[in-house]
């Protein structure tokens, strides 16, 4: 591991106070341990029942918490508007007109600090019960509290750019205005994790914005909003503790198939790095496989002389056939660890077969893809073997 990959992208002690009293209460959550039937990356009958009750009744509460924070805030201005119109507030270079006023202001902060705070309860609260119910983690678990981190993290549906401290950059390449818009807009994403960003900017601002236009017709906009966020954390919360399991052993496979070590570790951080570009986008799983990756192997993310995609298919070419497979075993689980496979990745995985290096097929991949989600496993794409010819 380089020096830079010990330090750390989390810190706890770091994070504002709404955000740390989150992180206990959090903690004090996944103090349970569950019990734990099999392994991580297969979900039995159990688990999928007990997930499917969380997944529902968290997207439900999420909706419902919607709903009843619209019509909170404007009934009691309909029924009763002599509470809400004593004390306007007037920006005269923007309107001569009152934008609002004190009290509908307070109001509405009121009712929106309450919302975000049983949001964030009941993401904190699904993400736990999964885990519990997969048994993950482990209090012996040496990654113990990283993986408490992780699973924070993605409750307060925050971007885990760990990859980064491997030197692995998912932005590689990219023109600089383009690198400026998608930090800009990566910016605003994790501003909007943080709860009291939460409740300035994603549903205060956001609803006093629409008001003129939607009132009551803007509850299924926030309650689609609520349940999609609730979605997205669910989803990534079984990615998360499926790869747990399964990236290790792909690597314990796939280290026992290869021959030529030297010439597989000399490529590694480049093919890191050209399924990191190819998926554009910083994920958790990505974090995970480089860390376990280079860890187990012992090799060191180096690049001393980066290659470029081109570059990099161009060498793996003159390897033997069995580093050449390896190789493409790891592109292909890099497109699969992150639960989908984009335009994007199925256009490179076209180009790998036309250079005759990709051997299998493109359906196959999307099916693989389709049961790491369901929690079905990789059996068979862990089952094919790599060719022992080297020549």
């Amino acid at each position: 591991m380089s020096q830079q990959a010990t330090q750390k992208l989390f810190n706890p002690e770091k994070l504002f106070i709404t955000d740390k009293l989150a992180y206990r209460y959090f903690k004090k959550l996944v103090s349970q341990e569950g019990r734990r039937i099999d392994s991580y990356h297969v979900m039995n009958d159990y688990e999928r029942q007990a997930i499917r009750r969380v997944y529902y009744f968290t997207l439900f509460m999420a909706a419902v918490w919607g709903t009843l924070g619209v019509l909170a805030l404007y009934l009691p201005q309909y029924w009763f508007p002599e509470w809400f119109n004593n004390f306007p507030i007037v920006i005269s270079w923007i309107s001569s007109e009152p934008l609002a006023t004190w009290e509908s202001l307070i109001y509405g902060v009121v009712l929106v600090i309450i919302e975000i705070a049983l949001l964030t309860i009941y993401n904190l609260k699904a993400v736990q019960k999964i885990a519990y119910y997969c048994g993950f983690p482990i209090l012996y678990d040496p990654n113990y509290e990283a993986h408490v981190q992780d699973l924070f993290r993605l409750g307060m549906e925050q971007t885990i750019k760990d990859q980064l401290l491997y030197g692995i950059n998912p932005l590689e390449g990219l023109p600089p205005a383009q690198i400026f818009l998608y930090n800009l807009i990566n910016r605003i994403k994790a501003t909007l994790s943080g709860i009291v960003a939460k409740i300035i900017l994603r549903r205060f601002l956001g609803r006093y914005a629409l008001r003129a236009y939607l009132d009551m017709s803007g509850i299924p906009i926030f309650a689609f909003w609520n349940a999609w966020a609730a979605h997205l954390v669910i989803h990534e919360t079984k990615l998360r503790i499926m790869a747990t399991s399964m990236i290790p052993l792909f690597v314990r496979k796939l280290e026992q198939q290869i021959k030529d070590k030297q010439a597989f570790a000399s490529l590694l951080a480049d093919v890191l790095q050209f399924i990191a570009v190819v998926k554009r986008n910083f994920h958790h799983n990505h974090s995970l496989l480089v860390k376990h990756i280079t860890e187990t192997l012992n090799i060191p993310v180096k690049r001393e002389k980066p290659l470029n995609a081109e570059e990099l298919l161009a060498k793996a070419r003159t390897f033997d056939t069995n580093t050449q497979q390896a190789i493409i075993k790891l592109i292909v689980f890099g497109m699969i660890i992150d639960g989908k496979l984009s335009k994007r990745d199925i256009d490179v995985l076209k180009k790998l077969q036309a250079l005759n290096l990709l051997l299998y097929d493109i359906k196959d991949i999307q099916q693989w893809v389709k049961d790491f989600k369901e929690g079905k496993g990789l059996d068979t794409f862990l089952a094919i073997d790599l060719p022992s010819t080297v020549s």
